[in-house]
C-alpha cells in the first residue's frame, strides 16, 4: 500500500519533470528576436601568461615538480544591459572599437514565449 508521503513525493517528481519539459520547450522553440542593449562597460585584456608548479608522484615513491605555462590571448569584452539583466560578450576588435559606453545597440536573442527570458544573444 502506498503512503501519503510517497504519493506526495511522486506528485512532486512528476511536477518537476513537467516544469523542466516546459522550460526546455520554451527555450528550444523560442524564435530569435531583436532586443536593444546599452553598453555599460568595455574592457580590453592584453595577452598574458601564467606559470603554475605542481608536485606529482613519480611512481617510485618520490615526487617531482611539473611546470605548466598557461597562455591567454587578448580579449575585447563588453557588458550590455538588456532589460533588467546584464550580459557579457567577448567580441572582435573591429566591433569593440566602434562602440562607446552608454551606446544603445541591437542584439539578436532567443526569447521564451512563456517566461520571457532572453538567452543565446548575439551581436550581429
Amino acid at each position: 500500500m502506498t503512503s501519503k508521503s510517497e504519493i506526495a513525493m511522486i506528485g512532486l517528481v512528476v511536477f518537476l519533470i513537467a516544469l523542466a519539459l516546459v522550460l526546455l520547450g520554451d527555450t528550444i522553440l523560442a524564435p530569435r528576436q531583436p532586443l536593444t542593449g546599452v553598453v555599460m562597460q568595455m574592457a580590453y585584456s592584453p595577452p598574458s601568461s601564467s606559470v603554475s608548479i605542481h608536485i606529482v608522484s613519480d611512481g617510485n615513491g618520490g615526487t617531482r615538480p611539473v611546470v605548466g605555462i598557461i597562455s591567454h590571448s587578448e580579449t575585447w569584452t563588453v557588458v550590455l544591459k538588456v532589460g533588467d539583466h546584464y550580459k557579457t560578450f567577448d567580441i572582435a576588435p573591429g566591433i569593440y572599437y566602434q562602440l562607446s559606453q552608454g551606446e544603445t545597440i541591437t542584439l539578436s536573442c532567443k526569447v521564451g514565449a512563456i517566461f520571457k527570458l532572453a538567452y543565446d544573444c548575439r551581436l550581429d
